[in-house]
């Protein structure tokens, strides 16, 4: 049964410490990365102003001429290196195509070399920047949804069963905006990067203009570069806070917690925001992060406890019932790992395919509610008619519980594409819907065949990442193009997501639909060369 306050006070805490703990070690491998970076623009910028002063005085003039057949020979297998780097650091496309046409220019300006060279040091140190954090938020996620539970269940004593966080889960969580402004993290790395490179080019071309002395550049430089270490960390305290928070969130949803309280550190550097919330209790279907949850601002150190009417004492405890049909009990010295391999399913049904070979739904899809023999033959049908179609390299099938509304979730993770039918889904219902979604042009779909379609498109789309990393730089950058596509459906505008306007815009053009010509021209630029 549920422990006294103080109990959760103290387990909380020690949660919210190690988070902290954990994103402070992270930043200082930043701050590593960031250092060594700037030395490397420092020691390019030397070479540049060695090689176009005269008498010990550079100017403007001098900076716009163009490069000398030797120099520009040079500058070309320069680029060419870059774009080699680039490819395997994921780097953002945009500034792979700029590297690309640079590449092919026959007249270059020296001044337009040094920004080439001093950019392309900024888009490597925030392409492994963004790569880490990704990677890191993930982890720190998992860690903080499992410690949570681990720490409610033991300190009530009632055990759950709980399926293993897949990498889809995780993209969801990472890719979801929590804040005000409608930005994730990868959103505020990219505009940390642009106006970190607007900074530094405009040095640069001032610098030239006053006919200022490299050391003034170089410690013009690393101002700009400590500025923008400063933002990296803020920037990692604050969504370390705020996936914590997130983490916490589901745990406390998924047993059962209702009611939840503020817990603020309070010493002299707490905030008034956070002496303010501290001890106010909230239901759980009030939680928002910097309204009624933590962090309420960048580098907050609050954290929550579950709150309980009832509170018992420490010696009693609960029986629950597993999926298994097993009653046990959650023992008060119970450690982690040994509850970790207890509780966590990480079993779940699942169908792996050989890539080529026809597929079918596990048959526990047959559990879904509405799914008759007849619909799990129609889903078999309609992968395996895709498949005649398309070189679909699908990893595996799955049912599992997803988000509300969710009938299908489609995502990269464990080096291939997936898909999960969501347990909790009413497929008669959906199927009931079809024909008004359709008609309405909320969807692009009208048949089980189409919705399909829709889920292969994205297989299609990142089957053939190497990598977490590329797939999720692959997701964001074709994300960012539902501006130019809008009014494809009605699903994809509510999404506001170039990924669905790209799969609902395949749809139709499968079914002979019109769709606008950009969007025909990308599904066919995206997905064409995978088409027996």
């Amino acid at each position: 049964m549920p422990r006294n306050k103080e109990y959760w006070v103290k387990r909380m805490e020690a949660l919210e410490d190690m988070a902290y703990m954990e994103s402070e070690e992270y930043y200082k491998d930043i701050q590593e990365q960031f250092r060594r970076a700037t030395n490397e623009i420092q020691q390019d910028i030397e070479l540049w102003y060695y090689r176009i002063e005269d008498n010990n005085n550079i100017s403007y003039a001098a900076a716009k001429k163009l490069l000398k057949k030797n120099e520009l020979e040079e500058f070309h297998w320069t680029v060419e290196q870059y774009i080699k780097a680039g490819e395997e650091n994921a780097i953002d496309q945009r500034w792979m195509k700029q590297l690309e046409n640079a590449s092919a220019k026959v007249h270059i300006s020296r001044l337009e070399a040094m920004k080439t060279q001093i950019q392309q040091h900024a888009e490597i140190l925030y392409s492994r920047y963004e790569k880490g954090i990704t990677e890191f938020l993930g982890e720190r996620y998992k860690n903080g949804y499992y410690r949570t539970a681990f720490e409610i269940m033991k300190g009530t004593g009632v055990g759950y069963d709980l399926h293993a966080i897949d990498t889809r889960t995780i993209d969801i969580v990472l890719t979801k905006p929590w804040a005000a402004d409608g930005a994730n993290f990868s959103d505020r790395i990219w505009k940390d990067k642009k106006r970190l490179v607007n900074v530094l080019h405009t040095e640069l071309s001032q610098h030239m203009i006053r006919g200022e002395s490299v050391d003034k550049m170089i410690e013009n430089v690393s101002k700009a570069m400590n500025v923008s270490k400063k933002q990296a960390g803020r920037l990692i305290m604050t969504e370390t806070s705020a996936i914590s928070s997130i983490a916490t969130k589901e745990s406390y949803k998924d047993l059962g917690v209702e009611q939840y309280e503020i817990l603020a550190t309070l010493d002299y550097k707490t905030s008034e925001i956070c002496r303010q919330m501290d001890k106010k209790v909230f239901s759980m279907s009030d939680y928002a992060i910097s309204v009624t949850a933590p962090p309420f601002h960048p580098f907050c150190r609050s954290t929550t406890i579950p709150y309980f009417d009832d509170e018992f004492t420490e010696d009693e405890q609960r029986a629950a019932r597993g999926v298994d049909g097993k009653t046990y009990y959650v023992p008060a010295d119970m450690k982690f790992e040994e509850w970790y391999k207890t509780c966590v399913d990480t079993k779940a049904e699942k169908v792996y395919n050989n890539y080529g070979m026809k597929i079918c739904f596990p048959d526990l899809v047959m559990k879904v509610r509405g799914v008759t023999p007849d619909i799990k033959n129609q889903l078999d049908s309609a992968i395996n008619t895709l498949m005649e179609e398309y070189d679909i390299r699908i990893g595996e099938l799955s049912v599992e519980p997803a988000g509300k509304g969710d009938i299908f979730v489609t995502g990269w993770y464990d080096g291939k594409m997936g898909m999960v039918v969501n347990e909790n889904i009413d497929f008669e219902r959906v199927i009931k819907k079809m024909s008004s979604k359709y008609k309405s042009g909320y969807m692009a779909g009208k048949s089980l065949e189409d919705y399909i379609a829709h889920e292969m498109f994205h297989v299609m789309l990142y089957q053939d990442c190497k990598t977490e990393h590329i797939y999720r730089a692959k997701y964001m950058q074709i994300e960012s193009l539902y501006g130019q596509l809008k009014g494809i459906s009605g699903y994809a505008d509510s999404c506001q997501s170039g990924n669905e306007a790209l799969a609902e815009a395949f749809v139709r053009i499968r079914n002979g639909e019109t769709v606008p010509a950009l969007a025909k021209a990308l599904v066919e630029a995206y997905i064409g060369r995978w088409r027996k």
